[in-house]
């Protein structure tokens, strides 16, 4: 009984929903468009979202410069030890920021050459190195499947190379096993 209810409202759910999408839909949208009249609704669709990023630039360097006016105002009204401390500490800032991204970098550089000690491709290994200096472990280990497996590949493809080649029913009877088997049977 309480199926028969749940399927009942699944259905209702489902045809409001439909409902809700037809209604969501402008009117004279057409289901059936051809590539150009999609083509053109997508460029259309570019063109608002380039007009809006650019106004958010426009926005956003009017906040800087704003930001700027203030800070001018704002330091013109310090004194002088003022001045000087709040100098040295931007510039302490900055450093460390530098001293940061050159620290990455080199955690980038030598992560990369392990990787590329362990066997990996230069692209990959970079990635990897880039996802470890990030913090970003999924992205890591995403990679490490994909090198894995090359390694995997790389493995089968040269020790099948490294294989004899198989020579079955080839037809001949040089075949000592076969000699004998023949040799056994005219016995009976």
């Amino acid at each position: 009984m309480d199926n028969n209810k749940d399927i009942e409202m699944t259905e209702q759910n489902v045809q409001d929903n439909t409902t809700e999408t037809q209604a969501s839909k402008p009117e004279g949208e057409n289901e059936n468009l051809t590539a150009e009249e999609m083509l053109a609704q997508v460029t259309a669709q570019n063109q608002e979202l380039m007009n809006e990023l650019a106004k958010m630039r426009k926005a956003s360097d009017k906040n800087a410069s704003e930001a700027a006016d203030w800070k001018k105002k704002y330091r013109s009204t310090l004194d002088a030890q003022t001045k000087a401390s709040e100098e040295a500490a931007e510039k302490k800032a900055a450093e460390e920021t530098r001293v940061a991204s050159l620290e990455r970098k080199v955690k980038i550089y030598e992560g990369t050459s392990k990787h590329l000690k362990m066997g990996w491709t230069a692209e990959l290994a970079e990635k990897g190195a880039t996802a470890l200096a990030d913090g970003d472990m999924d992205t890591y280990m995403e990679l490490q499947s994909q090198a894995t497996a090359q390694a995997i590949e790389a493995e089968k493809a040269k020790w099948l190379k490294s294989r004899p080649d198989i020579n079955a029913g080839t037809g001949t009877d040089t075949d000592p096993f076969i000699l004998g088997f023949k040799s056994e049977m005219k016995k009976y």
